[in-house]
């Protein structure tokens, strides 16, 4: 058996509980004597070597993987997310829970799409006029669109 822990910074559903990765992980790892997938935050080395020093047997990474040639991301979103700074980043509540966003004051003012329909238009169409896109709080940290191999090879070298 293996857990999966998300903390509140990842970029899908948020924690209810507000708790970040770094607060939660060794909380966990402490009391649990299974494996920990450690998810929220995680973008590159540092922070993968912080998961594991944690705790973690594992990492899940989701916004860096956006940011990737072979990504089904627009380069709009990919290069949008390049030059997002965290503090830029809002919370949106939805009925499944709050996501964090790039998105335009008119997207937050007057959403009338499904969530679904606003994250497509946002993500995969690249338009970021009627659409959003969901990060996690790393987006600030990724500085440019990679390889998956790059990113791949980067992350794991914290497993050695």
């Amino acid at each position: 058996h293996i857990e999966y822990l998300t903390g509140h910074e990842a970029g899908g559903h948020l924690s209810e509980h507000r708790i970040s990765t770094l607060v939660l992980l060794p909380q966990v790892t402490d009391v649990v004597k299974i494996p920990v997938i450690a998810a929220g935050g995680i973008y590159n080395l540092k922070t993968a070597k912080a998961a594991l020093a944690m705790g973690a047997a594992g990492i899940y990474v989701g916004t860096r993987f956006i940011t990737t040639f072979e990504s089904p991301a627009s380069l709009n979103t990919k290069q949008a997310i390049v030059n997002i700074q965290s503090e830029e980043l809002v919370e949106i509540n939805t009925p499944a829970g709050d996501i964090r966003v790039i998105a335009t004051e008119s997207i937050l003012a007057g959403r009338g799409e499904s969530e679904v329909g606003i994250i497509k238009t946002g993500m995969l169409d690249g338009d970021h006029q009627y659409g959003v896109i969901t990060v996690s709080g790393a987006a600030g940290g990724i500085t440019k669109i990679s390889s998956v191999k790059e990113v791949v090879c980067e992350l794991s070298s914290a497993f050695n």
